[in-house]
């Protein structure tokens, strides 16, 4: 290896003498001894060049890296002679001598930062390195290019690493479960993962992602409203401008795949930059919201057909009320309404509902849609004053069991053969309508193809269109009764006039719950149709909307009790139940909603079992318990007591809320009446509840009654007797 050398400067005598001269060259030589130092000691390889690109010097790193230790005069070679080193750029090209650092560095490059090369170099020993150089220039006072300096790096195992991570990511990229997509600075399609070509159905027309954006002509963009997007405002061409969609700025669209599919989709997305901060392409994430729309547009259906099924209760009512009215057409108006929703919001091709006789189970045809004219003259004559077993065949739809909610008929086998199907279809849904525990109607569907396999949720969304079916049915026969009695009382005309009054008065509650109910059903059904929504955002309005229908649920079942409750249909399932059993788990299932209230039990362990209708009593003790925290507006204590004296259950329920005005302690358990007080006005509820509680603790023999102070809270008292085999 050369050594740094140097010349003695000339003698000067006018500006130092020998002593000055000798003392600059012990500093100089101090000062060379310390480069070479240094040069060897560098852990990076540096080579010196002279003008012509002959290696001057190298430092020990320099030799140990190219393995110049296999070609010892490898170093007198000129960088033109040098057939044995081979050097590559980072995609494996070979480069050209005229293209190697050394070169443009003669040239007058300065290498370093962004423009150092990576370099892959097959060494003289056979092993292939890759490379970091940088250098710069060496020149006289003249600026004169005399050599140069490269000082190289091995970045071998950086490159390495690189690579496994890129191979990772690419990994990654492809088992990632969201639709990735990476566009050049046209908008061509540069990579797209699995997801992605199964999402649009890529494997269809393979050439499709080699199209700018200009020729793919196929692929149709709609907004979530349906309207066609120009290409202009795609995803893509928005991200290409400079856009970053996400959250609210996130899009949703509406496409057709390549193979024939209704695609919604969200799309979330970044533009990409080059060093320069241009824009050199694009990265877009998408994600199938397919099943959300399609829920949230069943959703906004179902929600539209329960308020049109309320109105059509409610208009229902006041019809039955008019004395020119005929209870026939009514019942067939609203029959009409009903199937006619049921229809829209399950899709169905053809809906039927027919009454039946709970005595004589004779059929009694309300309403049809999705037949003819002629075609629905046969069903109504087939159906009239026919016996259920004769239209269904058999004993499976008159048997004593509860039927379950839902049936699919198989309409080629027994039973359900004989059912009128004028279009041949295989299977039908057939949900039975029952008042109290009576089989009061059958609500079928049919559909041109087989049934659709529904989710939980629309098989409820099935039940509780029965149950508006059955509420209809039965308001409608006691309109009926109580269009009889009045002709026939005419004597009891004003008492009868009053208790109309009264009723009407509490139509017109309960359509005030229905409709304030409704309305904030409706309200945020709104919102999820017409803002923007992330996926928790969705979630939160879809719980406050599942609340708003468990308490319409709720006011539907409360009406039904009543109803069965005037009619003295209400009857007891009798088993031996646990009194504290049943207090402690209704206080456990109402426990969310007792935020501001403590639940003080003080029960007798010695409590017997006796024998009492398990589902009511737990009804009794949620009905209390729920009055007494609405009434209890500011939280506080509620205690309940529990014990047995000689053959008497004794239980009590206290709080510390509004209280009730002495004259208003027994109206309270009469049907329709509600207290109405400055401090109770704005409490939401039917005021049907508490005739409920006495009417079942009355058929458990039992007695129910109140005290209270306004102001100061109320007690509820309950005494049940103990059976003598109890």
């Amino acid at each position: 290896m050369k050594r740094l050398s140097y010349q003695n400067t000339p003698r000067n005598t006018n500006d130092f003498n020998d002593t000055e001269r000798v003392r600059l060259e012990t500093v100089l030589r101090e000062k060379i001894h310390q480069l070479e130092a240094v040069f060897e000691a560098a852990t990076d390889s540096i080579s010196v060049y002279d003008k012509d690109g002959h290696l001057l010097q190298m430092n020990s790193a320099a030799h140990e890296l190219l393995g110049i230790n296999v070609q010892p005069d490898y170093t007198s070679h000129p960088l033109s002679r040098v057939q044995h080193l081979e050097l590559r750029n980072v995609h494996g090209k070979l480069l050209a001598p005229d293209e190697w650092p050394s070169c443009r560095i003669l040239r007058g490059e300065t290498l370093k930062g962004l423009t150092a090369m990576d370099c892959f170099i097959h060494t003289l020993d056979g092993r292939d390195v890759c490379v970091c150089i940088s250098g710069a220039p060496i020149r006289n006072q003249a600026g004169e290019i005399i050599g140069a300096v490269a000082i190289g790096r091995d970045v071998t195992m950086h490159r390495q690493f690189e690579r496994r991570t890129q191979e990772a990511l690419d990994t990654l990229f492809e088992v990632a479960t969201d639709n990735i997509t990476l566009y050049d600075s046209e908008g061509h399609l540069t990579q797209i993962n699995n997801a992605t070509r199964e999402m649009l159905g890529l494997d269809t027309q393979p050439d499709f992602t080699s199209r700018p954006i200009s020729r793919q002509e196929q692929l149709e963009l709609r907004d979530e409203h349906g309207n066609l997007l120009p290409q202009d405002e795609w995803p893509i061409s928005r991200l290409l401008r400079g856009e970053t969609l996400k959250g609210a700025t996130a899009m949703d669209c509406l496409t057709h795949t390549l193979d024939g599919r209704e695609l919604y989709a969200n799309v979330n997305g970044a533009p990409i930059y080059d060093e320069a901060g241009k824009i050199s392409g694009a990265i877009a994430i998408s994600r199938d919201v397919t099943a959300r729309k399609l829920l949230e547009r069943r959703t906004r259906e179902a929600l539209d057909a329960l308020m049109a099924m309320a109105k059509v209760l409610v208009q229902t009512q006041e019809l039955t009320m008019s004395p020119t009215s005929s209870t026939l057409s009514t019942r067939h108006l609203a029959g009409q309404h009903l199937v006619e929703l049921v229809q829209r919001v399950l899709d169905c091709k053809r809906v039927c509902l027919v009454a039946i006789n709970h005595e004589t189970l004779q059929f009694h045809p309300l309403a049809v849609i999705g037949m003819t004219e002629e075609q629905e003259k046969q069903w109504f004559a087939l159906c009239s004053n026919r016996k259920l077993s004769e239209f269904f065949g058999g004993k499976v739809l008159v048997s004593d069991t509860r039927l379950p909610e839902i049936i699919l008929a198989d309409t080629t086998k027994a039973p359900f053969d004989k059912i009128f199907n004028p279009h041949n279809a295989s299977s039908m849904l057939i949900a039975p309508v029952y008042v109290g525990s009576s089989l009061a109607g059958i609500l079928y569907m049919d559909y041109d193809k087989d049934i659709p396999t529904y989710t939980e949720e629309e098989n409820a969304l099935i039940v509780t269109m029965t149950k508006l079916c059955a509420l209809a049915l039965e308001r409608e026969q006691k309109q009926a009764e109580l269009k009889k009695l009045l002709s026939t009382l005419q004597a009891t005309n004003e008492q009868l006039e009053q208790a109309n009054k009264v009723q009407r008065d509490f139509v017109s509650i309960v359509s005030h719950e229905f409709r304030t109910t409704l309305t904030g059903i409706q309200g945020f059904s709104e919102l999820m149709r017409d803002d923007v929504l992330n996926e928790a955002e969705v979630k939160e309005f879809a719980t406050d909307i599942n609340t708003d229908a468990s308490r319409l649920n709720r006011m539907i079942s409360e009406l039904l009790d009543l109803e069965r409750m005037q009619a003295g249909q209400m009857q007891l399932h009798r088993e031996h139940v646990d009194l504290n059993r049943i207090i402690m788990k209704v206080v456990e299932h109402m426990h969310p909603t007792l935020i501001r209230h403590d639940i003080v039990l003080a029960l007798d362990d010695a409590l017997p079992v006796f024998l009492g209708d398990s589902d009511k009593l737990t009804q009794v003790i949620a009905n209390l318990l729920s009055n007494s925290v609405k009434y209890s507006p500011d939280g506080g204590e509620i205690r309940i007591q529990s014990f047995a004296e000689d053959a008497t259950i004794y239980l009590a329920l206290h709080d510390y809320g509004v209280g009730i005005p002495a004259d208003a302690l027994e109206r309270i358990f009469t049907p329709y009446n509600r207290v109405e007080t400055t401090a109770t006005r704005h409490i939401q509820g039917t005021g049907l509840g508490l005739p409920i509680v006495r009417q079942i603790i009355q058929l458990h023999g039992g007695t129910i009654w109140a005290e209270s102070q306004p102001g100061k809270g109320s007690t509820f008292h309950i005494i049940l007797p103990l059976l003598p085999d109890e």
